[in-house]
């Protein structure tokens, strides 16, 4: 419960309630690569993008695509971006989903929203989590992201 709950904590900016969590035994007893993980999100969320990439630099090999396209994408990095986009294969939703959060980032909507409508092909579970995510709230105005969020019976922002 103690990860989902300082997931919780980040996406939500409860930044504090989470720098609290963090000095907890339970958290400090996690297997290192959780614990560096949950760091990393950390760092991510409170919008210390570089403190993330230093992170990232220094664990060499322990994060996946998800953590890595969208710290490289916050910092305007597009030189490793494209150099994760050859490295990592990743197949299904969640390759779709992570591309459509980094086109978000980067404002390429039109990408971003072609990546969105590839997951309708496939299982669409990583869509349930769009709304929490504040890589997305420059478009929850946009009707085609309101539109896209109907067809996934994801509740729309302000309705």
């Amino acid at each position: 419960w103690l990860e989902y709950y300082f997931y919780i904590l980040i996406v939500n900016e409860f930044i504090k309630e989470a720098e609290q969590v963090m000095q907890t035994e339970s958290f400090k007893n996690l297997p290192k690569n959780k614990r560096l993980t949950h760091l990393l999100n950390y760092y991510y969320y409170k919008g210390d993008y570089t403190k993330a990439h230093d992170l990232i630099n220094k664990n060499n090999g322990l994060f996946k695509y998800g953590e890595l396209s969208r710290t490289y994408a916050q910092l305007g990095d597009r030189k490793k971006l494209d150099s994760i986009n050859k490295l990592f294969y990743l197949h299904g939703e969640f390759k779709y989903f992570y591309k459509a959060q980094v086109h978000a980032i980067l404002k390429e909507p039109d990408s971003m929203y072609y990546y969105f409508n590839k997951i309708i092909y496939v299982y669409n579970g990583s869509m349930a989590i769009v709304n929490s995510l504040k890589d997305f709230d420059p478009y929850k105005k946009d009707e085609r992201y309101k539109s896209l969020l109907e067809d996934y019976y994801i509740p729309v922002p302000g309705e």
